[in-house]
């Protein structure tokens, strides 16, 4: 799966200037919806290769999070590349998770549900695990695939990018997370729309 790991790294190690300035947003816009959450303990599940978690843990240096992926090699990477004294990387799956109900004041889970196809239970899983908010992002439908089609990339998947098996717009992603908590926040940034929720 190095390939995947591979391209997390160019997305958030990117030259471009317009990608540099929408991740750059993408990063603030978590972080302030971190803040909303003031969060003691924090579960980041698909994590990634910890650029986001990195960020979030800088802002928030009085946090525990504990930071998960089901891929060793993005674990590996972020161990060594986006380590901090506050974050711990474990490898898991989200369907088998070692916590206990309410384990986490805040879980984050950036940009995983539209590559799960059973996304509610996911979701059902997340919601059980927090015992105060719920932070998730997806891509924005159809902003996102109209972008990455416009960047000349997945042209003949009309710009829907492999793995991307579940698209929603802000509306539709809003309803579907109505049942697991009041809405702090429903933010769109640029490409993402970001979701806190209050249980």
């Amino acid at each position: 799966m190095r390939c995947k790991s591979i391209e997390d790294e160019k997305k958030h190690l990117s030259k471009n200037p317009i990608m540099k300035c929408v991740l750059r947003k993408f990063k603030k816009d978590i972080v302030h919806a971190v803040y909303l959450a003031s969060p003691k303990k924090i579960l980041d599940i698909g994590c990634g290769n910890g650029f986001i978690t990195k960020e979030i843990a800088k802002a928030f240096p009085k946090a525990k999070i504990t930071a998960v992926d089901i891929e060793r090699e993005k674990i590996d990477y972020a161990d060594r590349y986006n380590s901090s004294g506050n974050i711990k990387y474990i490898t898991g799956n989200i369907f088998n998770l070692p916590f206990k109900k309410s384990s986490f004041d805040l879980v984050i889970c950036n940009e995983v549900l539209e590559h799960i196809s059973d996304y509610k239970k996911a979701i059902e899983i997340l919601a059980m695990l927090s015992s105060k908010c719920l932070l998730v992002s997806v891509p924005n439908e159809p902003l996102f695939r109209i972008a990455t089609f416009m960047r000349g990339r997945h042209l003949r998947r009309f710009g829907n990018m492999p793995g991307h098996i579940n698209n929603w717009s802000k509306k539709q992603f809003v309803n579907l997370l109505k049942p697991y908590g009041g809405v702090i926040q429903a933010k769109t940034s640029t490409v993402w729309n970001i979701i806190l929720l209050e249980k």
